[in-house]
């Protein structure tokens, strides 16, 4: 919205574009942002990925490099979910887990975690920070066929995102949730 680098002092503002005194005109900033071209047929579905990156710094310009830096965080979380590696699937069939978005999602202290198991077998659904550590177990026990709702509390957890991972034996299907108070 602004040309230039605020942290290398390269004229980013609406009153100095280019260090003679030229001005970037006070307007509205919005802006959009495109891609594909996509074919689909009728029926169709796919799974749309965007985040909204905001921050706080101790100052105007802080904030940036703290901004920068949460990009950079979101861009390799991104990377790490989207981008399969061929070598870590399963070789044979797995059961279908069902597995859907919580709700709500962003939250602010609690969501629910809904999912169905195909068969009887023992059932983990854990919630991890985006190191992947483990910060809550909310189920670990088996689970006859069905459908189930789990209710997640933050507590003292930090802002920020978390995923929630339903495991059945080998499969496991893995989502993003984001805490923001």
């Amino acid at each position: 919205m602004f040309p230039g680098d605020p942290l290398a002092g390269a004229f980013w503002s609406e009153l100095n574009t280019d260090s003679t005194g030229s001005a970037n005109d006070p307007a509205d900033r919005s802006f959009m942002m495109a891609s594909g071209p996509f074919t689909m047929q009728p029926g169709d579905e796919e799974e749309i990925v965007f985040a909204i990156v905001w921050s706080r710094g101790e100052d105007h310009l802080d904030a940036v490099r703290v901004l920068r830096r949460h990009v950079a965080a979101v861009h390799g979380i991104a990377d790490a979910l989207l981008t399969p590696d061929s070598s870590l699937l399963p070789e044979a069939p797995v059961p279908q887990l069902g597995l859907t978005r919580n709700h709500p999602n962003p939250f602010s202290a609690e969501t629910t975690i809904a999912y169905s198991v195909p068969v009887s077998v023992p059932v983990q659904l854990t919630v991890h920070d985006v190191l992947g550590r483990e910060v809550a177990r909310l189920v670990d026990a088996a689970q006859a066929p069905g459908s189930y709702q789990v209710p997640f509390q933050a507590g003292r957890l930090a802002d920020g995102v978390y995923f929630y991972r339903l495991a059945i034996g080998s499969s496991e299907v893995v989502r993003a949730m984001v805490l923001a108070r």
